[in-house]
């Protein structure tokens, strides 16, 4: 979030991300100068993405399905994969299931809309509250889930100040914690000391929440009442 992609606070026009989102996105010039301040970039987290498929010449879903949801035992079959237009359009009654929407050219959204049941992001937490372990096996680099959940930049967030890779990192009742935090309040927060791991899915919509929100609770009730 500091590499001077444009920021979330000034969108690319709809007509420029119709066809390619990524070809738009890397041929926008810079907002700032690489290494500048914090600004979240949901157009750079959606180039981790297309990087990904080059990297690995599969998609994300599959690369995902074989070094992660697949050892976490989480089921993404049969898994939906409308464009993120369409999926962002789909009433709340007419979601079931997994999803992982695309944008036009394909690319799995890397920014926003990964559809999983609350007790599968409870997984995720627990594998990075377990240093990367889940059941034994170290399916991701305890170095790397080190370094993805420390202060690494400060962020624009006044509940979780810092942030490290994709991972948002502050504090819950004084105790270091990190958090995914997402659309319309929802949220994966993780504080190690208390062996806690806090899990929030709610609706978007006219009364949605924000993720912190959420991370407020669990630093001012949550953590407390566990840590007695």
């Amino acid at each position: 979030m500091t590499g001077g992609i444009i920021g979330d606070s000034n969108e690319l026009s709809a007509s420029a991300l119709t066809d390619d989102w990524v070809t738009a996105i890397v041929s926008t010039p810079l907002q700032t100068a690489a290494g500048a301040p914090f600004a979240y970039s949901s157009y750079g987290s959606h180039l981790l993405s297309a990087i990904l498929v080059e990297a690995t010449g599969t998609t994300v879903l599959d690369y995902a399905r074989a070094k992660l949801f697949g050892p976490l035992m989480i089921p993404t079959e049969p898994a939906a994969q409308p464009t993120a237009n369409e999926f962002f359009n789909i009433p709340a009654e007419g979601l079931s299931g997994f999803a992982w929407p695309v944008d036009p050219k394909g690319y799995q959204t890397g920014f926003a809309y990964l559809r999983i049941t609350p007790p599968d992001m409870a997984k995720l937490g627990q594998l990075y509250l377990n240093g990367g372990q889940w059941q034994g096996q170290q399916v991701v680099p305890a170095a790397w889930v080190e370094e993805s959940t420390s202060h690494l930049v400060n962020s624009d967030s006044t509940t979780l100040p810092g942030y490290g890779y994709q991972w948002w990192v502050g504090t819950a009742d004084g105790h270091q914690a990190f958090a995914a935090a997402g659309l319309a309040g929802q949220l994966i927060e993780v504080v190690p000391d208390l062996n806690l791991v806090v899990v929030v899915s709610s609706s978007n919509g006219i009364a949605a929440f924000e993720a912190e929100s959420f991370a407020l609770t669990v630093s001012h009730q949550i953590a407390p009442a566990i840590a007695g």
